[in-house]
């Protein structure tokens, strides 16, 4: 294997690849685990088409231990631990804030409920990096853990459809991968951390989340009850059969809804392999617990529920494959694939990035603007009226877009983990090999440095890139920006077209937002430096212009765009889903 300080110097010349450095953090239901990976920009384009970039090589350097998740109490994460525990894992990596570039801190499973879980996000966000995001979402979480664990590599290869089943401490997060795309995901409330027992088979604590199914299913299981060690095997049993059961169809929906994590969606697809990643599955291979005290080993029923899960795999004729990683799926998933690199151009005007938390607002153009001047120019000021009434207020208090905040808004849904696994925090040549990390090339992290903090903001991620002449590393010297427009177009658009939506945003900014407020403006087609160009010749001194394209959001998702890379314009772009649990009115983001 080619030395990376080689493979990074035998990229010369112009078009010289870049690396990045990303953080992936995963605070789960029993355990918080945290990877360094090296991300490779390359020009994908040639000499004749506009400069393009995408991440083409994902390096993991670092693997920390697996630690118990810091709580105060039941209810609380420990927020201080929480940050000690990391800053040791950045010294022993050998990692600086500096050095970090882009990744994603997830909170999983029952800790997304507990009462401080969106301030322990926002608490951490500034200690990990400058542009390292908190992310929160059972979708976004199966589909990390899918990416993570290799089920995304090996349905793309084979052709075939991968369910992927990562079953951690608090929920059992499902994701389907057809020909490598992601088509379907569902959770349930399946994890090995629900009841906790001791070695006398002493049930210490039973999670509210479980309680119910456990009566609807006829299971007399309670905090300070005491039972045998065949009750907590039927119990175990019983979860894998109504999640296995769930997942293929033979068990209709209305038997599980009291597991089932937001709406059940209208249809599963049908699956040729099933491959299970997360902390449960990490255990499947071990010898059935003949004792309550070995199946207490961990201090939960996780060791019951991996055997379980296997037996009903194997009853029901499912096709297992194994998985390329298991207990480090979803945490590989966020330091190494919520960041993409897509677009062909950008204009940024020196001085208004980084900026976190900004609201998406988005326009559907129609397919030859030019034809249809007063729709477009009504469509971009209807937007941009309804965006200041929305979110202009916010940020004239200091929430919304801003260059150190952090949140987002509440979306939706929770998300889970995998059970307690001590093992001891690596480097890579200690023992993590190729085939537990997924399929990703491991290197040394060499020396370590001391005094670095932790933790992130934001989530599923993309970034947009190539060149413009206005770029550069900035303190921003401007007035936040309230959203981004997103413009939606079906078909490529003329220089004429682009003139008629840049005379729409200019007249709408004039009239609805604040003085020297940027202009933000994220395309889905490549676009953005023509457009960036023009309306920066409409604006002159009165405002800075952001003009990114190759990003796709919804109207009312967030984003965070970063600094541009150095040497070229490269910006990251982290298109924002954060769910948290119903209940918690807290702000939240691939």
């Amino acid at each position: 294997m080619a030395d990376f300080k080689e493979r990074e110097e035998q990229a010369g010349g112009a078009d010289r690849d870049e690396w990045i450095t990303s953080v992936g953090v995963d605070l789960g239901t029993s355990t918080t685990k945290l990877i360094f990976s090296r991300l490779r920009v390359a020009k994908v384009s040639d000499a004749a088409s506009l400069p393009a970039y995408r991440i083409a090589e994902r390096v993991i350097d670092y693997a920390s231990a697996m630690h118990r998740t810091p709580l105060e109490g039941e209810d609380r994460l420990d927020l201080g631990r929480i940050a000690a525990l990391l800053a040791e894992e950045y010294r022993r990596a050998g990692r600086g804030l500096s050095d970090v570039q882009t990744g994603a801190v997830i909170i999983t499973g029952e800790t997304a409920n507990k009462a401080n879980a969106a301030e322990a996000l926002h608490e951490l966000a500034g200690r990990a990096g400058d542009f390292v995001v908190a992310t929160a979402g059972a979708d976004l979480e199966a589909m990390l853990a899918g990416k993570g664990s290799g089920a995304e590599a090996y349905s793309a290869r084979t052709g075939q459809t991968v369910l992927n089943v990562d079953v951690g401490g608090g929920t059992a997060n499902a994701a389907f991968f057809r020909s490598g795309e992601l088509v379907a995901t569902v959770t349930l409330r399946v994890g090995g951390r629900l009841i906790e027992l001791d070695a006398s088979g002493e049930a210490i604590n039973v999670a509210a989340a479980i309680r119910p199914w456990l009566r609807a299913s006829g299971f007399d299981v309670a905090r300070g009850q005491r039972c045998a060690l065949g009750e907590y095997e039927a119990v175990a049993a019983s979860m894998a059969d109504a999640l296995l059961g769930y997942l293929t169809g033979r068990t209709a929906s209305g038997c599980v809804s009291t597991l089932l994590v937001g709406e059940a969606p209208p249809l599963l697809p049908p699956f040729d392999a099933l491959m299970l990643s997360g902390g449960v599955a990490a255990l499947a291979e071990r010898a059935k617990p003949a004792s309550i005290a070995e199946a207490a080993a961990y201090g939960d029923i996780g060791l019951l529920l991996a055997d379980a899960l296997v037996r009903a795999a194997d009853r029901m004729n499912l096709r297992r494959v194994a998985a390329a990683h298991t207990s480090r799926a979803t945490v590989i998933g966020a330091g190494t694939r919520t960041v993409e690199i897509s677009g062909a151009t950008v204009h940024v005007a020196p001085g208004v990035l980084p900026i976190r938390n900004l609201p998406v607002v988005r326009v559907a153009l129609p397919d030859y603007p030019a034809a249809e001047a007063m729709r477009v120019e009504a469509e971009i000021a209807g937007a941009t009226e309804v965006a200041m009434r929305r979110y202009g207020e916010a940020a004239a208090h200091g929430a919304g877009g801003s260059t150190e905040g952090s949140g987002g808004e509440e979306r939706g849904k929770t998300i889970g983990e995998g059970p307690d696994v001590e093992e001891r925090g690596r480097t890579v040549g200690e023992g993590l090999d190729e085939e537990e990390l997924g399929g990703a090339v491991v290197e040394d992290s060499g020396q370590g440095r001391p005094d670095i903090p932790v933790a992130g903001e934001g989530a599923n991620a993309q970034a947009t890139a190539s060149g413009d002449d206005n770029q550069g590393s900035h303190a921003p010297d401007h007035r936040a920006p309230c959203f981004a427009l997103l413009l939606a177009s079906g078909s490529l658009l003329s220089y004429a077209d682009l003139q008629i939506v840049a005379d729409g945003i200019a007249s709408a900014s004039r009239i609805y937002l604040p003085d020297a407020v940027p202009v933000i403006v994220v395309c889905e087609r490549d676009m953005a430096k023509a457009l960036g160009q023009s309306l920066s010749l409409r604006f002159g001194s009165e405002r800075k212009v952001v003009c990114l394209d190759g990003i796709s959001a919804g109207d009312g998702d967030y984003i965070d765009l970063g600094e541009p890379l150095s040497g070229r314009a490269i910006v990251p772009v982290i298109v924002k889903t954060l769910a948290f649990a119903a209940g918690h009115s807290e702000e939240e983001t691939l």
